[in-house]
């Protein structure tokens, strides 16, 4: 009889250490193979997320109003040519501070829903991604959305010039997955202006640096 309680004995001690192997292995696949593919695919939703989040908020405001049609305006001399590129201020400003509030809107609202990535997706095989059920995630939190204006200058035939303007969105997200934090900074350009200039343009403007001093206004 006591032979075979120690028997029982050592069969449950070896039960729960092969238990706690299994436990133990379960951890560190998880952490270094479901984790690192969670932390990519996440970081991909995101970027796509806040691509068409900040899309909609410029394309939005852009519409909301006529203010924006003219965002800077042209100096020329007597014969003609351009002497100055003058930033309307105020078109600027407004129209920075309200696609930062609708992006910060849209992204908040995001955040709200969360992002489901594909269990397929997870395994690393083509084959599967995209595929099977959806890993839903809702613990995700918006930081910091900032914008800031960029513009180009192309030539576009004799005495004329393509100039672009584009505001740029950088925004910054969180979201928690199990066992980490996924922090993911995207910065979205967007085209808000674009127009044919008539007449000799100075030099100095094909520097895009001086050119986009002229719109970053917003304090």
């Amino acid at each position: 009889m006591k032979a075979c309680g120690k028997s029982k004995r050592r069969g449950w001690r070896i039960f729960g250490f092969v238990i706690l192997l299994l436990f133990v292995g379960i951890i560190l696949f998880y952490h270094l193979y479901i984790q690192p593919v969670i932390r990519t695919v996440s970081k991909e939703e995101i970027k796509d997320s806040t691509v068409h989040a900040v899309n909609t908020a410029v394309t939005g405001v852009m519409s909301s109003t006529t203010a924006f049609t003219d965002l800077t305006e042209i100096v020329k001399d007597s014969e003609g040519n351009i002497v100055l590129i003058r930033a309307n201020t105020a078109s600027i400003n407004l129209l920075a501070r309200m696609v930062t509030e609708h992006a910060q809107q849209n992204l908040s609202t995001m955040a709200d829903k969360g992002i489901s990535i594909p269990i397929g997706s997870l395994t690393g095989i083509a084959f599967l991604a995209g595929r099977g059920p959806y890993l839903k995630m809702k613990a995700v939190t918006v930081g910091t959305v900032d914008t800031s204006f960029s513009s180009q200058f192309l030539h576009a035939g004799i005495n004329q010039t393509l100039h672009k303007i584009f505001i740029n969105v950088t925004a910054s997200i969180s979201i928690i997955i199990p066992g980490a934090s996924n922090k993911v900074t995207s910065t979205v350009q967007v085209m808000v202006s674009e127009s044919i200039l008539i007449g000799k343009v100075p030099d100095v403007y094909f520097n895009s640096s001086v050119a986009d001093a002229l719109y970053n206004l917003v304090p």
